[in-house]
């Protein structure tokens, strides 16, 4: 244990050294000797810091994996809303679709080796409607590989006019 004692040293003014005190020692007795350990503490230390310096090799390497597989995802999904975004505009531009609720939903898998889902969901007054969407969106998908889910229901109900 240390307690800091102000000391005048000479001229130069008040300086705080250190003095050992020891609770069932007498001010004046001396420290006990202290011996060096057996085991010769410079391997032990060694250890120490090439565990240290492994485990920190672990952390950056699993991090950089997490982050190499966020960019991925991230890719994968920027490319996904750009195939939505283009389906999307197939469906407004055409004529007899731009009134309908149809919609064209695109899931991209994590790996490439995956195609996409596009998955339309909506509403048709006729068959002969549905089966335009759908070929707008095949046309579309042309010389990509992807699956299409048809969601698209029947209802010729749904559309009448009140008057």
């Amino acid at each position: 244990m240390f307690r800091i004692a102000w000391t005048g040293v000479g001229a130069a003014g008040l300086w705080a050294v250190p003095t050992m005190v020891s609770a069932q020692a007498s001010p004046g007795a001396p420290a006990a000797p202290v011996t060096p350990p057996v085991d010769g503490g410079a391997a032990g230390n060694a250890s120490g810091v090439v565990f240290a310096l492994v485990a920190l090799l672990a952390v950056f390497a699993i991090l950089a994996v997490g982050v190499k597989l966020y960019d991925w995802s991230r890719r994968r999904r920027e490319e996904g809303v750009a195939l939505e975004a283009r389906l999307s505009d197939v469906l407004l531009l055409d004529a007899s679709l731009s009134g309908l609720p149809i919609v064209a939903s695109v899931h991209m898998p994590l790996l490439k080796k995956y195609p996409p889902v596009v998955e339309v969901t909506g509403t048709a007054p006729t068959s002969e409607l549905r089966d335009v969407a759908l070929q707008r969106i095949e046309r579309e998908l042309a010389g990509r590989d992807a699956r299409i889910e048809d969601h698209i229901a029947v209802d010729p109900h749904t559309f009448r006019h009140v008057a």
